[in-house]
């Protein structure tokens, strides 16, 4: 019976998310903008448009404690959106891999809630550290749901890969 119930309460989650999806792709506009190669911080890449920062870059494996050490790969993206892309709205994105947390096995919802941490983390270092204004933001979680690659979403390598924060050009504001 308990695990009926854990069936339902996760098709239950699994419709929410594909609501906030949904609301999502309602919110871009079609004036959004790409980043361009040569913004690139050293270990990222370019994820459909967006700045996408490898997790091993910005944090250990199971944590949403941003590394010291990568801070000067986040302060490079700052200085982009105060310069270059200083008129746009962002979208921080956080992603995990398919891992349940060790010690509770929750998958779905600790994913969730991490990538969702590790957003908000990269979020507040660029807002505190650098001044950038909060209502040009807008922070998510896509947990485990948006692999790179599907099918190696369940090797090491698809993990690792899929462990990531990617940053979006929204709308112009100005």
């Amino acid at each position: 019976m308990a695990r009926l119930g854990l069936q339902a309460e996760l098709e239950d989650l699994k419709e929410q998310l594909l609501l906030v999806e949904s609301k999502k792709e309602k919110v871009e506009t079609a004036d959004g903008r790409s980043f361009e190669k040569e913004d690139l911080p050293a270990g990222a890449k370019i994820e459909s448009g967006g700045i996408s920062l490898g997790s091993n870059l910005l944090f250990r494996s199971g944590q949403a404690r941003l590394k010291t050490h990568q801070f000067p790969s986040l302060d490079q993206v700052a200085r982009l959106l105060k310069g270059k892309y200083s008129s746009y709205e962002v979208l921080i994105e956080g992603h995990t891999d398919n891992e349940p947390l060790k010690s509770t096995r929750q998958l779905f919802e600790y994913n969730i809630v991490l990538g969702y941490e590790r957003a908000s983390n990269v979020f507040r270092y660029l807002s505190k550290k650098h001044g950038l204004a909060e209502k040009r933001f807008q922070v998510m979680s896509y947990g485990m749901s948006r692999p790179l690659n599907p099918a190696n979403a369940s090797t090491a390598q698809g993990r690792s890969e899929n462990r990531r924060v990617v940053f979006r050009l929204k709308r112009n504001i100005h």
